[in-house]
């Protein structure tokens, strides 16, 4: 994935917006988003913002999320940030594979460092990444929400850097408990291991997996998917509802 990071650091001065004009400068980013909305917002980014980083994606994240933050050792001014992101619709306009990926970022941005994303662990992802939430406890481990109903849990430590020449889903388990797709994942702020799911079939899930009910330890190929653990639901709650779309642990 080809992506061209653009960071713009600014000075502190008043707020000026500024009208849209007919000669907005045209580059690589306008010719994508040729929108007005986002021609007057970019012009007016330096206006708004004390420091600016946006990327150009080869296509849709419908999902993302900061994970933790590390310094880089001989350079205290300058962090490590990491993301998680998800594509839809497939990698690139000829190629139909989704993926789940980590991806790293270079800062110290007070410096005027230019910064570089790229992804760090690519995963394939059979379906949509719909959804994409890494455990508190252990943020190796992401659990997934596919357009296919399933929900994969992933541990990035145990996946290469690269992505795999064969275009495999290898999830280290399979959560199965939905029959529509969802976009609704949450971990438990304490309780390690304990996630929480609904769908647009109206059901939520509730999943242990310290202590997983596994209905499957063979490990098959099946529609693009590799893995050997396929874990139930400790508990499905039944909405009222036809659907539920967003759900969260009360602190």
């Amino acid at each position: 994935m080809d992506i061209e990071p653009i960071i713009i650091p600014i000075e502190e001065h008043n707020i000026e917006i500024q009208q849209q004009e007919d000669d907005i400068e045209s580059d690589g980013y306008d010719q994508v988003f040729q929108s007005n909305e986002f021609c007057r917002w970019r012009k007016n980014s330096p206006y708004l913002y004390n420091v600016l980083f946006y990327e150009l994606l080869a296509c849709p994240s419908p999902t993302v999320q900061w994970l933790d933050q590390h310094t880089i050792k001989g350079d205290p001014k300058c962090d490590y940030y990491r993301l998680i992101i998800g594509t839809q619709g497939g990698r690139t306009p000829t190629d139909s594979r989704n993926e789940l990926m980590v991806t790293g970022e270079h800062g110290g941005y007070e410096m005027g460092i230019r910064g570089s994303m790229h992804p760090y662990v690519p995963m394939y992802h059979i379906g949509d990444v719909n959804k994409a939430r890494a455990m508190p406890q252990n943020t190796f481990k992401i659990a997934s929400f596919s357009s296919i109903n399933d929900i994969f849990l992933f541990d990035y430590s145990k996946h290469p850097s690269k992505l795999n020449p064969d275009g495999i889903c290898r999830p280290q388990a399979i959560l199965r408990g939905h029959t529509d797709e969802g976009f609704a994942l949450s971990w438990h702020p304490m309780q390690q291991g304990l996630l929480l799911s609904s769908a647009q079939d109206g059901k939520m899930c509730v999943w242990n997996l310290e202590k997983m009910s596994i209905n499957s330890t063979t490990t098959t190929v099946h529609n693009g998917i590799e893995c050997n653990t396929i874990i139930d639901p400790v508990e499905i709650i039944d909405s009222e509802r036809t659907l539920v779309d967003a759900i969260q642990w009360h602190p």
